[in-house]
């Protein structure tokens, strides 16, 4: 113990004395600060700064002398005390010692004699906390010690061995071991086994413990039937040596659980004659998947005896790893014995012994034992191969008509696109026919309009004219209506085409002649911008001139009166062609029509 560092409360009514053993307790090393005169003053003190001695005069002045706060002090605190006294009085010392204080001092104090009544009160303190705290370890452990053996669920009994063993008496006697046995442990303690339990000879456990007392080695007494004038019941015990050399024993009544496996026996020899005579698989299983169990239905249908299968897995026989689709039924047997009623009701694909693959529907149960934990699995099946084959056909002619199906809309889509093109395309065709038609027939009425509006004053020269153009426009309308006539070439997609060489330039003048009549008409300006190119080509020169006459009728059409209508050339060029093998460009003439209107340019 480090002596010099502890704090010393003073307790003294005469303040020079009080000083006096203050600078005394410095001298010696103490922490000496606290000084109070009244012994309420001391308990107050005591309890906020909890010194660790108390210097206490027994004579104070007021209520409560020094004896009487000590006692206070000494009950809450348990702090040493030393009491300080200028009296030798008897029957004061006498009431002190009621107190326990640690040591007297009688005034007037003396150095060295206060330094030695200090160290040793501070010396016995040590021993006494050490001692206390020693005794409530020793509590707390006897407690708990005794909760845990009053709170056991199996019975325990302590046994004394006395007769150098030839007899074990009753030291302890636990609540489960009252439950079990029907007495109370108030009779038992102190009396030999052999009168309390007669029949422990005859049951076998007497010769156990006399082992165990003599090799140390802990036993286990298997589950056997006890029976005496008084109880009877089947027991399991676990016998050990105790270092205090006393013999325990923990043991557990199996009686229910014995009974319950012989009414478990006689059922299962019913359920035996039940499942052998059933028309569906029964099949039974550990927690490791290994067959315990298949009726006589399920060996004929794998074709498996039942020495083949008992005690192996079933992944492996029965259940293949993987099924036909190359689902992983290894893992799905693993599911299963995790959570058997997620698959109460399940269907897989199952393997006889010659390797013919059937589906089974599979009812699962867990087995569970008294503490709620699986120990293995009841499958009941029944066979629907056929129903699997059927859906499966069922499923593949479902399967064919949505293909044809899919097949079928396909074609009729291409169908109906294609129908709805050539509606277009007749619509297109009989809007460009109505075109074309139009512009001849335009000219013949407009020239004809013209002669008849100046039949008498018109020259002769200008009549011929009239009547060449008309004979022009007419020509084009026959032209026209031979092609309608030909249309059935055009549906085929073959046109017939007259190539020959022709120049250009002569094509846009004849067809600029033939619309003479309607550019007069509007007071129109043709000017038409020579190239300085020779514009021959090899074409139709009838399909290139209905081209011109369109475009130039456009021109007209759009053009606004006494305005210029312009027709120029310009060097070009187009694809060879649209065939694979058509690569590179060739020469073209590119022909242009402005106006100055809204008509195209």
């Amino acid at each position: 113990m480090d002596l010099g560092t502890e704090r010393i409360l003073i307790v003294e009514d005469e303040s020079i004395v009080a000083l006096e053993i203050s600078e005394t307790l410095k001298k010696l090393g103490f922490q000496s600060d606290l000084i109070v005169n009244s012994g309420e003053k001391a308990i107050n003190t005591a309890k906020s700064e909890r010194p660790d001695l108390i210097l206490m005069d027994i004579h104070l002045n007021g209520e409560m002398n020094g004896i009487e706060a000590a006692g206070i002090i000494r009950d809450n605190f348990q702090i040493p005390i030393i009491f300080i006294t200028a009296f030798a009085d008897k029957e004061k010392i006498k009431a002190a010692s009621q107190t326990m204080p640690f040591g007297y001092i009688l005034k007037p104090i003396h150095e060295q004699d206060l330094k030695v009544t200090i160290e040793m009160a501070l010396h016995m303190a040590h021993i006494e906390r050490d001692r206390r705290n020693a005794e409530e370890k020793l509590k707390f452990s006897e407690a708990k010690f005794r909760t845990l053996f009053d709170g056991m669920s199996s019975g325990v009994a302590i046994y004394q061995p006395v007769n150098d063993g030839n007899d074990f008496v009753f030291v302890d006697f636990n609540a489960a071991g009252e439950r079990i046995e029907k007495v109370e442990r108030k009779n038992l303690i102190g009396r030999s086994v052999l009168e309390v339990f007669p029949g422990v000879k005859t049951f076998g456990l007497l010769e156990v413990f006399q082992r165990v007392l003599q090799t140390g080695i802990a036993e286990n007494h298997p589950i056997s039937f006890y029976k005496d004038n008084r109880i009877s019941g089947w027991r399991e015990n676990y016998i050990f040596r105790l270092p205090t050399g006393e013999i325990a024993a923990v043991y557990d009544d199996t009686t229910r659980r014995m009974q319950a496996e012989e009414e478990l026996f006689k059922s299962e020899e019913k359920y035996r004659e039940l499942v052998q005579s059933s028309n569906s698989v029964i099949l039974k299983l550990d927690k490791k998947f290994r067959i315990s169990f298949l009726n006589q239905f399920g060996q004929d249908f794998f074709g498996y005896s039942e020495e083949e299968l008992i005690g192996r897995e079933i992944v492996g026989t029965l259940v293949p790893e993987f099924d036909s689709t190359g689902f992983n039924l290894a893992n799905r047997m693993q599911e299963l014995c995790d959570e058997p009623e997620k698959y109460a009701n399940n269907e897989n694909e199952n393997t006889c012994k010659d390797g013919t693959r059937v589906w089974v529907a599979w009812q699962n149960k867990g087995i569970y034992d008294d503490d709620g934990v699986l120990n293995g699995l009841l499958c009941i099946g029944n066979d629907i191969t056929k129903r699997k084959a059927a859906e499966e056909a069922l499923r593949k002619a479902h399967d064919e008509l949505e293909i044809r199906v899919k097949e079928r809309t396909v074609e009729l889509e291409s169908a109906k696109e294609e129908a709805e093109l050539a509606n277009r395309t007749k619509s297109e065709f009989i809007a460009n026919i109505s075109h074309e038609v139009r512009n001849p027939l335009h000219h013949i009425l407009s020239f004809a309009k013209s002669g008849l509006k100046k039949a008498g004053t018109m020259p002769i020269e200008k009549i011929e004219k009239n009547f060449r153009a008309i004979q022009e426009s007419g020509t084009v309308l026959l032209n026209i209506l031979n092609d309608l006539l030909d249309l059935s070439k055009l549906s085929s997609g073959r046109i017939d085409y007259s190539m020959k060489e022709v120049r250009l330039l002569d094509i846009v003048r004849d067809n600029v002649g033939l619309s003479s009549a309607l550019i007069n008409e509007r007071n129109l300006n043709i000017r038409i911008l020579d190239p300085d190119f020779d514009t021959a080509l090899i074409c139709d020169e009838d399909k290139i001139g209905q081209i011109v006459r369109n475009l130039l009728s456009n021109a007209i059409k759009f053009t606004p009166a006494e305005k210029e209508i312009t027709i120029s050339f310009n060097k070009g060029s187009l694809p060879k062609g649209r065939r694979d093998e058509d690569q590179g460009l060739v020469p073209a003439i590119e022909t242009r029509v402005a106006d100055q209107g809204t008509g195209i340019a």
